[in-house]
């Protein structure tokens, strides 16, 4: 890997803050005014995909930046420089924030008052509305991106991030928005959205609709113990009435504003000036006052959310652990699908501590350190062996295929989104005993071949959807068998024998 780069033009890098699936970010010091600032850093090929796809994540980074720089609203992040060095790096200059996210604020200190979250998604909305009337839809809307800090004298100051997924509401360039699956965090996604319909500015509104219940109650409007159940609440649920973590309810004038952002219907929605009048026509902003935020910001000081990277030493290394983190994040919605699966690809071939950081590192708030793991005795491999796969195997909005001399875990979730989802075990190395493959197929497809004499367990349903299939002979003792359960939902589930 390329050395990281001490210096940037007229900046010095002092410390790198975090690093994800869109480059690196450093405090740095302009050497000339000594000014504090966030540096942004992504170079070509150091992604690890394809030249295509990282020249994609190169467009997306200069959108972004061409985004930025066109929103003249305070609460929006400022960018102050962007361009690419002699040897390739793409680079954003932007101010360097300190306090915390919205997740993590409620994550430590609980749900907040009414009135300090109508403040909130007031400024929140405030960037959004600039961004809306020059044509921009943010796309990915969610608490971990609206981020409250100290500005100058001020506190509870909200900073809308990221706009490295935002479109033209009049499609633009189409190849600036391909993301390999749906756009943005499942939690915060609109239901139209989420059925492949381009998204709107209302898209933004039900997104910071999400952010208000979350504020207010410490939940999202729907959680589940997968990616699944959230999209389906989504799309057919309507979310549960508003109460705070005392259990009182939420005003009434407040909760019929975030309701209304809630609708499932875009054309039923506020745009997001009117969801703002809304929240301050109720008249709680002022119940939080300049005073109550100065003091809560003296007793609670958060830490800025910059934190240098953790140490490979507290790293686990084993691959289960890595997984499990994953998972965890992925169904919080805190890092999308295809991040996911970038991590999860990382994890899979990890042969050390400092390879499972890669995977790892740059997670929100990444856990206490952990002690490593010796690492097992090395298994038998043969050529034809690959890595162990994954053990959620997730298609939205795309197709995935397993198939060869390939090694299924023996609990693995199959998920399949308006996608599809291939497995043929025809050549798996099944180990003795059963392996569970539990399917859910929402507006989706998945089939799964094996060979002959497998002996196969189908204990799956279908809700206006096909879960079918037969087995491929007698199970007997020692030898390895499957059993598929799970669901299909307006979708099909299929086991198949290969001939």
């Amino acid at each position: 890997m390329t050395p990281p780069p001490t210096s940037l033009g007229a900046y010095e890098l002092l410390e790198r803050i975090g690093q994800g699936g869109m480059g690196e970010v450093w405090r740095a010091r302009h050497r000339t005014l000594g000014k504090a600032v966030a540096v942004k850093l992504i170079r070509a090929g150091t992604l690890g995909e394809s030249v295509e796809a990282d020249r994609e994540v190169l467009r997306r980074f200069e959108r972004e930046a061409h985004v930025a720089a066109a929103l003249r609203s305070p609460h929006a992040i400022q960018l102050q420089d962007f361009g690419v060095t002699p040897d390739g790096a793409f680079f954003q200059v932007m101010e360097l924030l300190d306090g915390l996210d919205l997740r993590q604020l409620v994550e430590r200190f609980g749900a907040v008052p009414a009135g300090r979250a109508v403040g909130l998604l007031r400024q929140a909305a405030d960037a959004l509305a600039e961004a809306h009337s020059l044509g921009f839809v943010h796309r990915d809307v969610k608490p971990s991106n609206l981020f409250l800090c100290r500005l100058g004298t001020r506190v509870d100051f909200v900073k809308v991030l990221d706009f490295g997924l935002a479109r033209r509401t009049d499609g633009g360039d189409p190849s600036l928005t391909r993301t390999g699956g749906i756009p943005g965090s499942p939690a915060t996604l609109a239901p139209e959205v989420l059925r492949g319909q381009p998204p709107t500015d209302k898209a933004d509104v039900y997104a910071l609709g999400c952010v208000a219940t979350w504020l207010l109650t410490g939940h999202l409007p729907f959680e589940g113990a997968s990616a699944i159940e959230v999209i389906v609440g989504h799309l057919e649920r309507a979310p549960a009435p508003l109460v705070d973590a005392s259990g009182a309810p939420i005003p009434a004038p407040l909760a019929a504003s975030v309701a209304s952002a809630l609708a499932k219907d875009p054309a039923a929605r506020p745009t997001i000036r009117e969801f703002s009048r809304a929240l301050a026509a109720t008249g709680l902003e002022s119940t939080w006052t300049e005073e109550t935020a100065e003091a809560w910001w003296t007793l609670n000081q958060p830490a800025a959310t910059a934190r240098a990277p953790v140490a490979p030493a507290s790293v686990p290394f084993s691959r289960e652990q890595a997984y499990a983190r994953l998972r965890k994040d992925f169904e919080a919605s805190r890092i999308n699908v295809g991040e996911y699966e970038r991590r999860m690809s990382v994890a899979r071939v990890a042969d050390s501590p400092v390879q499972i950081l890669d995977a790892l590192r740059g997670l929100p708030d990444e856990p206490a350190p952990l002690v490593v793991v010796a690492p097992p005795p090395p298994a038998p491999t043969t050529t034809a062996l690959t890595a162990p796969s994954a053990p959620r195997i997730v298609a939205v909005l795309s197709s995935q295929v397993r198939s060869g001399a390939w090694r299924p875990e023996s609990n693995t979730e199959v998920a399949a989104v308006m996608g599809s989802v291939e497995l043929d075990l025809s050549s798996a190395v099944l180990e003795p005993g059963m392996t569970e493959l539990h399917c859910s197929a929402f507006l989706g497809s998945i089939e799964i071949t094996v060979p002959q004499g497998l002996f196969v367990e189908i204990a799956g349903s279908g809700f206006l959807g096909s879960f079918e299939g037969s087995s491929g002979g007698l199970k007997r003792a020692g030898e390895p068998w499957i059993r598929v359960t799970g669901n299909a939902v307006l979708g099909s589930v299929e086991v198949r024998v290969r001939r």
